[in-house]
C-alpha cells in the first residue's frame, strides 16, 4: 500500500480553470508519487516485528500439553478463562506496561500508590488485591496456606500444587480463576468510574461465584 498525495493534482482542477500546458507533467508526477522512496526500505514487516518483539513482547513460557488441556476443559467463566490466558500470554495492560508505552504518565499502581504496579504486583502483590487473594483461598481451604509466590507462579505457568487427579484440584483452579477476574472487575471499575475498591464486596462476589461454579464440590 502506498499514500499517495493527489491534493497538489486535484484541488487546482476544482478551483480554477487549467490551462493544456500546465497539464503536461502531471501523470509524470503523480507516477513518482506511487513509487517507493528510498526512504521507505527501512519499514518493511519484518522490521516492525522485530521492534514490537523486542519492546513490547515476552517470549510465552513453557507449559505441559497437559496442562493446557485441563486448562481448556475445566468449568469456569469464559470471562475468567479468557482473562487467565492473557496472563499466560503476559498480554495484560498493567500500569507498569502503559507507562512504558507512554499511554499513562506514571507507572506507581493506582489502587496502593505505593510500588511499581509491575505484573506480580497488578495481579496479586497489590495490598488490596492481596488480602482479598488471602481471604478467599483461606474461607475455602482453611487447612492450607498460599503463599503469593505460590499464587503468582500458579497463574503464570499452570503449576498447581495440586496433582490433577486430585480432588481439591478443579476447586482450586476455579477458585485462582474467579478471583483474578474479579479483582479485575472491580479494579477497573475504580479506575474508569471511580467505584471505590472495597475488599468485603469483593470477597463476597467471589465467594457467591465460586460457591455457583464448585456447588458441592467446594474445597475444605
Amino acid at each position: 500500500m502506498r499514500t499517495i498525495q493527489l491534493q497538489p493534482y486535484l484541488w487546482r482542477f476544482i478551483t480554477t480553470n487549467i490551462q493544456p500546458d500546465m497539464l503536461n507533467n502531471t501523470e509524470d508526477l503523480l507516477a513518482k508519487q506511487s513509487q517507493q522512496p528510498s526512504s521507505w526500505l527501512q519499514f518493511t514487516p519484518r522490521s516492525y516485528r522485530n521492534f514490537t518483539h523486542s519492546k513490547f513482547t515476552t517470549v510465552l513460557p513453557s507449559i505441559a500439553s497437559t496442562s493446557l488441556s485441563w486448562f481448556w476443559s475445566i468449568s469456569m467463566l469464559l470471562q475468567a478463562r479468557s482473562l487467565w490466558y492473557q496472563v499466560l500470554c503476559q498480554k495484560i495492560p498493567h500500569t507498569a506496561f502503559l507507562y512504558r508505552i507512554q499511554a499513562i504518565a506514571s507507572s506507581i499502581s493506582r489502587l496502593c500508590r505505593e510500588k511499581e504496579d509491575t505484573m506480580p504486583h497488578f495481579l496479586v502483590y497489590c495490598p488490596q488485591k492481596k488480602i482479598t487473594w488471602t481471604m478467599v483461598l483461606n474461607y475455602l481451604s482453611p487447612t492450607f496456606n498460599f503463599a503469593s509466590d505460590d499464587i503468582f507462579q500458579m497463574m503464570h505457568s499452570l503449576q498447581s500444587p495440586f496433582h490433577y487427579r486430585s480432588v481439591l484440584h478443579t476447586p482450586f483452579i476455579v477458585t485462582l480463576a474467579t478471583i483474578m477476574r474479579n479483582t479485575l472487575v472491580f479494579y477497573c471499575q475504580y479506575i474508569i468510574h471511580n467505584v471505590s475498591f472495597q475488599i468485603d464486596i469483593v470477597i463476597k462476589k467471589c465467594l457467591s461465584q465460586i460457591s455457583v461454579l464448585l456447588g458441592d464440590h467446594q474445597p475444605n
